[in-house]
């Protein structure tokens, strides 16, 4: 019970977190341009790079330790993680010029610069996260992060309220990355249960193979942003950057939240059956929460950007119909993450992720190739649509999943997520919503039209997870 209530709490901490960013960084469209927001995002693609791979691919391995042990092997990751991160942060900032030169966007030279120094809070951050779940400091880790996003909000604000613009979100980047560090950095000073052992196992192969993955995956999500920014330029990707992040929050970032809980406890399952009924159950809660939203921001794409980006932002619209439309595709697929972990698989991890994420560049070169950033994001959702049935196979091979399971609880779902869209575009020829009000009911009744289909369609699926749900509240803690 503790561990669900856990669950609730940091799904629902990050999820604010997240909205909270995407609120930010709307308040913020307002007072710049796409121009601003492409230069610092180009800067990120760079900087977020090194920051994933900041831990080592330690994370992980920490969070599904027990906790006498996880307090040393964290402090041992974590030294090795200041030394090399300390030396690219170093790097990065004195390459910053060069980099700009070779992008041919001298822009984002000194926001990369200055942006770098990010690089080392990554690596405390996620190695004393890892620590903060393999000790069940779930609420610790929840407010760390909300308080990250407000402490950057507040220097946001008050920059651009004396007319600083990219400046604001760069100090924004830099706020929202060390805050956390600290309080993670506390929370591993203060516990109370460190081990007296001497050594400890670091399984350098299997983190580092975690790394690789993480690395091979970021790029195949972020390549695009590389290549927009390079062959269609910053105004471009500001657009485009903007469109994804609206969708990557509800898409990506669902999925992360449970997955700081659920791989410890999964990986703490040796029935397979009840594996299989706890990823069920998360998979049907991110379903059901992020599904039917980013089907309905796909198809009320040009409302939302008129409406809500206002003036200035003409062009965001179409590419966040692209783009939403993949991420209904990735909240559920961007799961299969747990998987790996929670059985050890590091190997499997990178392997498999190097396949889709060859074959996800390829379809983003393709999108860039037409010359237009609307061409890039219809791609993105093509190659999505192409892989999602591909990546859940590959994964509960691994796990030793039912794939047949699996696959007779998705397509409901996806059937349910056409029909919306489909009801949701017809309606707007009669009455395109030009308001926060009207384009709110529109949301609502989208959002209707979605579940009561998936519950006319499976309603056996329902009862399954409240099933599901009992039975796990029965399990002792």
């Amino acid at each position: 019970m503790k561990r669900r209530r856990a669950a609730v709490v940091v799904t629902a901490a990050q999820l604010s977190r997240q909205a909270g960013n995407a609120v930010l960084f709307i308040v913020l469209a307002r007072f710049m341009s796409p121009e601003d927001f492409g230069i610092v995002a180009l800067s990120a693609v760079i900087v977020n790079f090194f920051i994933l791979w900041s831990d080592l691919g330690s994370e992980p391995l920490v969070a599904r330790t027990p906790r006498a042990q996880a307090h040393r092997m964290a402090e041992s990751y974590v030294l090795v993680s200041l030394v090399w991160t300390t030396i690219v942060s170093a790097m990065l900032y004195l390459a910053a010029p060069s980099l700009a030169v070779s992008l041919d966007k001298a822009g984002i030279s000194q926001p990369l610069s200055f942006m770098a120094l990010a690089i080392p809070f990554g690596g405390i951050s996620a190695v004393f996260r890892g620590f903060c779940s393999a000790s069940g400091k779930f609420v610790y880790l929840a407010s760390a992060e909300v308080l990250g996003l407000l402490s950057g909000a507040i220097i946001a604000f008050a920059l651009v309220s004396n007319g600083y613009k990219v400046e604001a979100l760069v100090a924004q980047f830099l706020v929202s990355n060390a805050v956390p560090a600290v309080l993670y950095l506390t929370a591993f000073i203060t516990d109370r249960h460190a081990t007296a052992e001497s050594t400890v196992d670091l399984r350098w192969s299997e983190s580092l193979s975690f790394a690789g993955f993480v690395a091979i995956n970021y790029w195949s999500r972020n390549v695009d942003n590389l290549l927009v920014g390079k062959f269609l330029g910053t105004y471009q990707l500001g657009l485009y950057e903007r469109a994804y992040q609206l969708m990557y929050v509800p898409a990506s970032q669902v999925s992360g939240a449970l997955g700081r809980v659920m791989v410890p406890m999964l990986s703490s399952t040796g029935d397979r059956r009840k594996f299989e009924q706890m990823y069920l159950l998360a998979l049907s809660g991110i379903a059901v929460s992020a599904t039917p939203f980013l089907v309905a921001l796909s198809s009320l794409a040009n409302p939302v950007a008129d409406v809500i980006f206002g003036p200035g932002w003409d062009g965001l619209g179409p590419v966040l119909t692209g783009l939403a439309a993949a991420g209904s595709l990735q909240a559920t697929s961007s799961s299969v993450g747990w998987l790996y972990q929670a059985s050890g698989a590091g190997r499997s991890f990178l392997r498999n992720g190097l396949l889709f994420s060859a074959l996800t560049i390829v379809g983003l070169a393709i999108g860039v190739s037409t010359g237009s950033v609307v061409g890039v994001a219809s791609s993105y959702f093509i190659t999505t649509a192409a892989l999602t049935v591909p990546i859940f196979w590959a994964a509960v091979r691994v796990a030793a999943l039912r794939f047949a399971i699996i696959l007779k609880w998705l397509i409901p779902i996806w059937v349910a997520s056409a029909l919306q869209w489909t009801v949701t575009s017809w309606m707007q020829q009669w009455f395109e919503p030009s308001d926060l009000i009207t384009l709110a009911l529109y949301l609502v009744g989208s959002y209707i039209v979605f579940c009561v289909t998936l519950g006319v369609m499976n309603p056996v699926l329902i009862r399954r997870i409240i099933g599901v749900r009992r039975e796990l509240a029965a399990e002792p803690t």
